[in-house]
């Protein structure tokens, strides 16, 4: 017999959500065909063609954020939604043809999110191809068979008849016989594989169509589950009594995510009612669907919410389920939540976090800042706050600087709730902080034009050593010496005050670079000098781990200009034995060895850093630069390559991002006026104009030196190759020899 929805008892209010929720559930109740809530009234389909709004980035975030919370109904917000989607799969595009293709898979799941159930709109997709392509050899590769059916399927109805299509439906029919085989291992098996194939498809595809079949194909799988548990059918193997474990342990929350991925937890408890599951979930969930449901309760969208951003995790450990299914549900939940109370801050943060993980970046300060906008307390603000940091550095770490420069100024209402008054002081990060950060990383893309104002901002209101040191690199392109020793002894004046040593060693040493390169040689080597004394001091005091490998690799550093080879080397083992536990500080112990082997032609050490960096799996935007130093090493001294090299290329996975064209430099695979064109920005028309260099460098081209010059006054200030080229044009000139170790200091 079927029944209709019930209502049940109150929500229940008290600690330990997840654990109630998951514990006690049972199938047993009358059986029932599988049925799911009716569909919308009406959907997207049903309005007729429509014409996308063009979207650009300047205006996605408002765009997206109107699409989220906006009141549009009808041909107005399927036009705009469609352009929004439109959009993020472009952005999607751009990050899989970055270093980070991982971030162009979830940017890619972003725009399906963004559409609902019955928003499904073939013309947001008629450009996006190329990172439909890509996201469905994604999905391929991970096992993830309906993500890359959905994927695929609306790749074939894109694409015109041609190699492009047929490859896709090269793999549909793969991927269907593959698909055939599961039922061999029995009938449960086979339901769980149908019902996981069409709730991920449904993930995606938020067609009527598409939502229907995975709701009733989970519904069936739960109900194949009970059967078996009463002795109705009999379990073939092992594999079907597993896949019946799982289906009743997780089954009821995989019905209930699929549609709060579509924010309808009503659907949820009638299409289970009607099945006759109603015991497949416990009466605490029961009870918070319905709060959501009836009452738009802010508290009971928290909860869902907490149980199905903890439920992303646990369930894959418990019962192997697929993660994506509840993090549709966390963001279905997170919608709600920030629709039902948005000027709250526990209303606001979900969403933010969750634009964040889907490539939307520079929307989440528009939500904050709605969040915020009612008595916001000191940590409320900075948890905002460092959430937008964060994520504007991981664009920026990802090659989408742009997208980083968007959040940044769409995070300048935060910025000025910070600074005023009642906040001024009492949160962390602060405002000056993020313009260092944001300042810094400008500058590390060499638009010092921009990098310059954000941080002497930042110094104004709050000095520091690292952004007094980033505006002195500033002042050393300028060629401004009296400008740049100036700010350098400021910085050394904070590091004395707050009793770094390291950071006072490490700008004495800034100074000697500055004087050696102005031909100050006498103010160079006392600089150098003050750098030893006060290094060695900090790898006395340094404590075990990263501050200790810091100092241990400032102190090889400092060496390489007195020519210790043997204390240089034993102060680089002492770094890479302390760096160890930390994976920052070994990748940059690595980075420095080979970086010094490459500019002191120290074959050993350069292996050695290789080495290193393969034992360590360093990613391949960072192996890639060790490998290559050293086959420079090894043109310059005129021996055969080492297989290591090759080894350490043929870890990189094949990347269209500048990695990728690095790597294929290397290897010959392309010329050197292709790198230099496939270059994007000052950054890496830098390092491409140094390769090359140095490639015409170790053939004995007498005009390379200039171009190395070039190199070295680049505005690309923090790049190594920058500091590559100044030390091996110093080496040249001599202004690098001479400096003899000072009497008196024991160097370990």
């Amino acid at each position: 017999m079927q029944r209709a929805y019930a209502p049940s008892r109150q929500i229940p209010r008290h600690t330990g959500i997840l654990s109630a929720l998951l514990l006690g559930v049972t199938l047993v109740g009358c059986a029932g065909a599988p049925s799911t809530a009716k569909p919308p009234k009406s959907s997207a389909s049903d309005l007729g063609p429509i014409t996308p709004v063009a979207v650009d980035d300047a205006a996605f975030a408002t765009s997206a954020y109107r699409v989220l919370v906006g009141a549009d109904t009808g041909p107005k917000r399927a036009s705009l939604l469609a352009g929004v989607v439109a959009r993020q799969l472009e952005r999607s595009r751009q990050r899989f043809d970055s270093d980070h293709p991982e971030n162009g898979y979830t940017s890619l799941q972003g725009a399906f999110f963004l559409m609902r159930r019955g928003e499904f709109r073939r013309e947001a997709f008629t450009r996006a191809a190329p990172a439909l392509g890509q996201g469905a050899a994604v999905a391929a590769r991970l096992g993830e068979e309906g993500y890359a059916l959905a994927l695929y399927s609306l790749l074939d109805g894109l694409l015109p008849p041609g190699p492009e299509r047929d490859d896709v439906q090269t793999h549909l029919q793969a991927m269907a016989s593959f698909h055939a085989l599961t039922g061999a291992s029995g009938p449960l098996v086979a339901a769980g594989s149908d019902a996981r194939v069409a709730a991920q498809r449904a993930l995606f595809d938020s067609s009527d169509q598409s939502f229907r079949e995975g709701s009733e194909r989970l519904l069936a799988w739960i109900s194949k589950a009970r059967q078996a548990s009463q002795g109705d059918i009999a379990a073939q193997s092992n594999a079907d009594r597993e896949e019946a474990y799982r289906a009743l342990r997780g089954g009821g929350f995989t019905v209930i995510a699929l549609y709060l991925r579509h924010q309808d937890p009503l659907g949820a408890l009638t299409a289970l009612d009607e099945a006759g599951l109603d015991r497949a979930i416990t009466p605490d969930l029961r009870a918070r669907l319905e709060a959501a449901a009836q009452e738009d309760d802010p508290e009971a969208w928290q909860d869902l919410f907490r149980v199905y951003d903890s439920l992303t995790r646990e369930m894959q450990q418990m019962l192997s389920l697929d993660p994506r299914l509840f993090e549709g549900a966390a963001w279905g939940t997170a919608i709600s939540l920030f629709r039902a109370e948005p000027g709250s801050f526990r209303g606001a943060m979900p969403l933010a976090t969750r634009l964040v993980d889907y490539g939307m970046t520079e929307v989440a300060p528009l939500v904050l800042a709605s969040g915020l906008a009612r008595g916001a307390a000191p940590e409320q603000l900075a948890a905002a706050l460092a959430l937008v940091l964060n994520a504007t550095v991981a664009e920026a770490e990802a090659g989408q600087q742009d997208a980083a420069r968007r959040t940044f100024e769409g995070s300048a209402p935060l910025l000025e709730l910070a600074s005023s008054k009642a906040f001024a002081g009492r949160v962390s990060p602060s405002p000056a902080r993020f313009r260092y950060v944001m300042g810094a990383l400008e500058a590390g893309r060499g638009d010092i034009t921009r990098a310059e104002p954000l941080l002497e901002a930042a110094v104004q209101e709050e000095p520091s050593v690292d952004a007094l040191r980033v505006l002195s690199a500033i002042s050393r392109q300028k060629r401004d010496v009296p400008g740049t020793l100036k700010l350098l002894e400021r910085a050394r004046g904070i590091a004395e005050k707050s009793g770094s040593i390291v950071d006072e060693a490490d700008i004495w040493h800034s100074e000697f670079e500055v004087r050696r390169d102005s031909g100050d040689r006498e103010g160079a080597g006392k600089a150098l000098e003050r750098a030893l004394t006060r290094v060695i001091d900090a790898t006395k005091q340094g404590r075990p781990g990263a501050s200790q490998a810091r100092a241990e690799r400032l102190l090889a550093h400092v060496l390489e200009h007195y020519g210790d080879v043997a204390a240089m080397r034993r102060a680089t083992e002492r770094a890479y034995d302390a760096a160890a536990s930390d994976v920052n500080q070994l990748s940059a112990t690595i980075t420095d060895a080979a970086r010094r082997a490459l500019t002191r032609r120290d074959l050993p050490g350069g292996r050695s850093a290789l080495a290193h960096a393969m034992d360590a799996s360093l990613p391949p935007d960072e192996l890639v630069y060790i490998a290559l130093w050293l086959e420079l090493l090894e043109r310059q001294l005129g021996i055969p390559t080492d297989v290591s090299i090759e080894d350490a290329f043929a870890a990189m996975d094949e990347a269209p991002g500048w990695s990728g064209k690095l790597r294929a430099w290397g290897r010959g695979k392309i010329a050197d006026r292709d790198l230099l064109a496939a270059a994007r920005d000052p950054a890496q028309r830098t390092e491409a104009l140094f390769y090359t260099t140095m490639a015409r460098r170790a053939a004995k081209d007498p005009s390379a030196d200039a171009e190395l010059e070039k190199v070295a006054q680049s505005e690309a200030v923090n790049l190594v190759e920058l500091a590559i080229a100044r030390d091996l044009l110093a080496i040249k000139s001599g202004a690098e020899t001479g400096y003899k170790l000072p009497a008196g200091v024991n160097v370990p």
